[in-house]
């Protein structure tokens, strides 16, 4: 039964990190300082997105935080593997960290309505207007 438990810990530590420790992550290393970027440039025609990207950062961190405390709290004897699946999801996700191609087209796709693209094209030196993103 114990073998049981540990599996559906480990599996509860997966999921939990990827969708409550990677994402903030990536809002932390690559969102925020991107728009400073393109802040800086006067890319954005409206207010930058920044404002999401801190409350995003807050929430996600407080669920992730929430849920290991629970674990700790009310299934003590399941730290151990809860930890093992966030370890092995901080580890894969540490790739996904900074401006490659999979979180830039992310950030296109989600800010291009408030981007001048001509200005976003000048501040990165990437090309969207003919691109499909």
């Amino acid at each position: 039964m114990s073998f049981i438990f540990f599996i559906i810990a480990w599996t509860a530590g997966i999921f939990i990190g990827s969708f409550f420790l990677i994402q903030p992550m990536i809002v932390l290393f690559f969102g925020i300082p991107f728009t400073l970027k393109l802040k800086a440039a006067n890319v954005f025609k409206t207010t930058s997105p920044l404002g999401v990207y801190f409350f995003s950062l807050i929430v996600l961190t407080g669920i992730f935080t929430g849920f290991s405390f629970g674990v700790l709290t009310w299934f003590p004897n399941q730290i151990i593997p809860y930890c093992i699946g966030v370890g092995i999801v901080f580890l894969k996700g540490l790739s996904q960290l900074g401006a490659n191609q999979n979180n830039i087209n992310d950030y296109i796709k989600n800010n291009a309505s408030i981007m001048d693209i001509d200005k976003f094209e000048k501040a990165t030196g990437i090309n969207i207007q003919n691109d499909d993103h």
